[in-house]
């Protein structure tokens, strides 16, 4: 995956940007759900770029978000860790990643910097938890291209994102702030048609006074497989991503 561009996902938020929440699990029966995000992320306007997975496993109920309107959350306070349920192996990349859980005072978190251009066009991952015989696939998206955010957001002007329409399965568009020893989010999801805009009734959730704040916008697709025998539904994400720092109002 080259260009603006590249991204690899599984269901943790990396690099630079600040953690959001992904959608809520479809499987509510099931006591756990495991989400593992693989990015190729860029950094506007520099062009600078990274790769990265992420992911955790944990209880439905604790990815519920503060608050929803429309096709966007809103999310604030840390993000909450899960359990283990041994390594994740992911395959049909450039090179296999086996990545460790690791351990931390709000929980358990997968969480591994991963080499540039690791994610074919076009590639079929598979992300495995052998440990319970657990493996989700999914397919990379194409890469974004053409993408433009802007570098002022106002709390009272919706705020439009543009890129290169394409075929994902769907875009997330994230505006992230933090305060002293808080931060919130807006996490919200459209399809790949090129354009989205935040609206106000969006934008009057955040309460944090601050004056700078992240906005990420990534293409995705998905792949899930629900085990009744380890009660758990496995998500793999696959993003091509981009986010800049941007002027709050």
């Amino acid at each position: 995956m080259k260009s603006l561009h590249k991204l690899v996902v599984v269901t943790f938020v990396i690099g630079a940007t600040a953690c959001v929440a992904d959608t809520e699990p479809k499987t509510e029966e099931l006591r756990y759900a495991g989400t593992f995000r693989v990015t190729e992320l860029v950094y506007l306007p520099m062009g600078t770029s990274s790769a990265s997975l992420f992911g955790k496993i944990t209880i439905p109920s604790s990815l519920a978000p503060a608050m929803s309107v429309g096709d966007c959350n809103y999310y604030t306070g840390p993000l909450g860790g899960g359990i283990t349920q041994g390594p994740i192996t992911v395959t049909g990349l450039a090179e296999p990643v086996v990545v460790e859980p690791e351990s931390y005072i709000n929980g358990t978190f997968y969480e591994s910097y991963l080499s540039e251009n690791i994610v074919p066009d076009g590639a079929v991952v598979t992300a495995e938890l052998a440990d319970i015989g657990v493996s989700a696939v999914a397919v990379a998206p194409e890469p974004l291209a053409s993408v433009v955010l802007p570098e002022l957001v106002s709390r009272s002007t919706p705020v439009t994102l543009t890129w290169a329409a394409g075929g994902a399965d769907e875009v997330a568009v994230a505006l992230s702030v933090s305060g002293l020893g808080t931060n919130e989010s807006i996490a919200c999801w459209t399809a790949d048609t090129g354009s989205y805009t935040i609206g106000l009734d969006v934008l009057s959730l955040l309460q944090i006074e601050a004056s700078q704040a992240t906005l990420r916008i990534g293409r995705r697709n998905r792949g899930s497989t629900a085990s009744v025998d380890a009660d758990l539904e496995l998500n793999l994400v696959l993003e091509s991503a981009a986010f800049r720092s941007v002027t709050l109002q």
